[in-house]
């Protein structure tokens, strides 16, 4: 934890970690906790199930910055397949807001669909990667193909595709204090 209490639960950094991973490797997460990395389903479920903040750190390939933050936002558990719930009143970002498109929806992976459209999202447009995905993906393709500068690397959605070069997400309980498994 820094910064006033974040904690780090993804960090796309480099290509070293494959996020093309089932459904049991997101549950308990992976990666290099120095590196890339995710914390795992199981852990962001218990750091948010008293409720939290979420904040996404962007860096696109064409060189800008971008950023979202949500103030209430919690992951379900594993009865639930980990459903996503995020509020978007007090949303501050400087993207359009677009994670609360993904409010509701459980996880996916290439091996557990659990998104509403007729195919599998996570494998025909994001190349493997887990995700909360809906009809596919706004704020939602974090873990695809690193470097991958196409359809299936790491992106969001507005009027266009727009890639993303690094990525970092991290949560702050609601009150601002250090988050701690129970």
């Amino acid at each position: 934890m820094t910064n006033g209490g974040w904690t780090l639960i993804q960090n796309r950094i480099d290509g070293k970690v494959n996020f093309y991973r089932p459904w049991n490797d997101y549950v308990s997460g992976f990666g290099d906790i120095d590196g890339s990395h995710w914390l795992g389903l199981e852990k962001i479920h218990r750091l948010t199930r008293d409720g939290s903040q979420i904040h996404f750190n962007i860096e696109n390939y064409d060189g800008t910055k971008d950023y979202e933050q949500y103030q209430v936002f919690t992951v379900q558990g594993a009865a639930t397949a980990y459903t996503l719930n995020v509020d978007a009143f007090n949303y501050e970002g400087s993207i359009c807001e677009l994670l609360s498109y993904h409010n509701n929806m459980k996880f996916s992976t290439y091996d557990r669909d659990n998104d509403i459209w007729p195919s599998n999202c996570c494998v025909e447009e994001s190349d493997g990667g887990g995700w909360w995905y809906k009809e596919c993906y706004k704020l939602g393709n974090m873990n695809g193909v690193f470097g991958k500068t196409s359809q299936g690397g790491i992106g969001y959605r507005t009027t266009k595709n727009i890639l993303i070069k690094k990525v970092t997400i991290k949560l702050k309980n609601i009150n601002g204090q250090c988050l701690t498994q129970k």
